[in-house]
């Protein structure tokens, strides 16, 4: 190999390094961003998952859930208490807005658009589920009103 044949192939690789050089100054500040939302949004999710936990147990949700028989509706679908879903619910929504922020930033519009439309049925999903649980509440307090004795007065 000539001294010039030499010079060229460095001069190839110097080119392809500046190329590469360019890239990562193109992308590294979404890559920074990418990286601190998908930190910030685990923190705060396991934040959130931890008042989730705390308020139910401050307002002594699982003790209600009991008294109207909702616990056994929610051991049925796989949930201990109700703190375990509501903590799980609370991870789903955090695990949800994290990655739409991070496909943002990225530009995966695909992947914004799906998880977006995910996020905008959770209200749905929610008020379906109230209303269920109201549906049993109902019927829990139907029951102990038909199983309590009636007094007959006799005059």
């Amino acid at each position: 190999m000539d001294w010039y044949q030499r010079l060229l192939a460095f001069a190839e690789r110097f080119e392809l390094l500046q190329q590469g050089s360019q890239l990562l100054v193109k992308w590294a500040p979404i890559l920074l961003k990418l990286i601190l939302i998908l930190i910030a949004g685990h923190i705060l999710t396991r934040v959130a998952q931890r008042l989730a936990r705390w308020g139910a147990a401050r307002f002594k949700l699982d003790r209600l859930l009991e008294d109207f028989e909702f616990d056994k509706p929610l051991e049925a679908i796989g949930f201990r208490s109700i703190a375990d879903l509501l903590v799980r619910l609370t991870g789903f929504v955090g695990i949800c807005a994290t990655i739409y922020l991070a496909a943002d930033i990225v530009k995966i519009d695909a992947l914004t658009a799906l998880v977006g439309a995910v996020i905008a049925y959770i209200p749905t999903l929610l008020t379906g589920g109230a209303i269920l649980m109201v549906g049993v509440g109902l019927a829990a307090i139907t029951r102990r009103a038909r199983s309590k004795p009636r007094h007959v007065f006799l005059p």
